[in-house]
């Protein structure tokens, strides 16, 4: 994408990064997505460097705002480890969602792809944050298997009762307040 198209490059590498990042997630011992994941990841804020002068007002577009707590968040979590050990919670659900609503368009073969990619992430284990992206990314793959109601009461006991009614802090997932309300 970087070379067909000059949108974004800190986005699209982002992209490609967090996809490799779950890659190396699902298949472990498969060193080559994990140093690709890595190398990705290590250059958005770079990329996101060299961009801002071209955001609107001298600011940068949302996504790429969406893109740099991100960042901040994989590194703080990485520490002293390769970002991509910092990578946690449904990375590509989310900007699947957040870019072109992409679960609506999934057919029921894709949309078992996501949830399997949902389980995955539970399985590994996710800090809070990312917990009530997880929940409401579930609800939104349920909506478009047809589980409407099943939807509808996670995101009303997983992510609006359970952490939205409490005023805690979201972090780098601030986002899943109003999409979640959205969905409801």
């Amino acid at each position: 994408m970087c070379e067909t198209n000059n949108w974004s490059h800190a986005l699209y590498t982002y992209i490609a990064g967090i996809c490799y990042a779950e890659l190396s997630r699902t298949h472990p011992t498969n060193r080559t997505y994990s140093e690709k994941a890595t190398t990705l990841l290590d250059r958005v804020p770079n990329l996101l460097t060299k961009r801002k002068s071209f955001g609107v007002s001298g600011k940068r577009i949302p996504f790429e705002q969406f893109v740099e707590r991100k960042i901040t968040r994989f590194k703080a979590r990485a520490g002293s480890k390769p970002i991509r050990d910092g990578v946690m919670g449904p990375v590509t659900e989310e900007v699947t969602y957040l870019l072109c609503n992409g679960q609506k368009r999934m057919r029921v073969t894709e949309l078992e792809k996501s949830w399997q990619s949902l389980e995955l992430w539970e399985r590994i284990g996710c800090e809070d944050e990312e917990v009530y992206a997880l929940e409401l990314m579930r609800s939104v793959v349920d909506r478009n298997s047809g589980r409407l109601e099943d939807a509808k009461q996670r995101i009303e006991k997983k992510v609006i009762s359970e952490r939205l009614s409490k005023k805690g802090s979201l972090g780098s997932n601030d986002w899943v307040a109003g999409y979640a309300y959205y969905e409801v």
